[in-house]
């Protein structure tokens, strides 16, 4: 099965922007123990990485190291890792196909 892109796009949303982040759970919020809740979840500071669980099931683990990297374990099943490169990809010209 195909991730969900947009539900893949609003996690990346929550993480970057943490919806109304809070310090305090709201009786809304998920149950747990967490550093902190945002409008659709919550999440774990840990050394190292965060760790962050949706209201749908979704969770995602997001290391402080300097460099993009997110990890994505949908409740669909579907595992996705979104990281940044360190050298640039291959040339998109390399195709069987010459462009008209």
């Amino acid at each position: 099965m195909i991730a969900d892109i947009r539900r893949v796009a609003n996690v990346l949303s929550a993480i970057a922007g943490s919806r109304g982040r809070r310090t305090e759970r709201q009786p809304d919020d998920l149950k747990g123990t967490y550093d902190y809740w945002f409008d659709g979840g919550a999440y774990k500071v840990f050394t190292g990485w965060n760790e962050y669980d949706f209201a749908d099931g979704t969770k995602a683990v997001v290391p402080t190291t300097p460099a993009l990297i997110v990890e994505i374990r949908l409740p669909t099943g579907e595992y996705v890792t979104i990281g940044q490169q360190s050298s640039p990809p291959p040339n998109f010209q390399m195709c069987a196909v010459q462009p008209a």
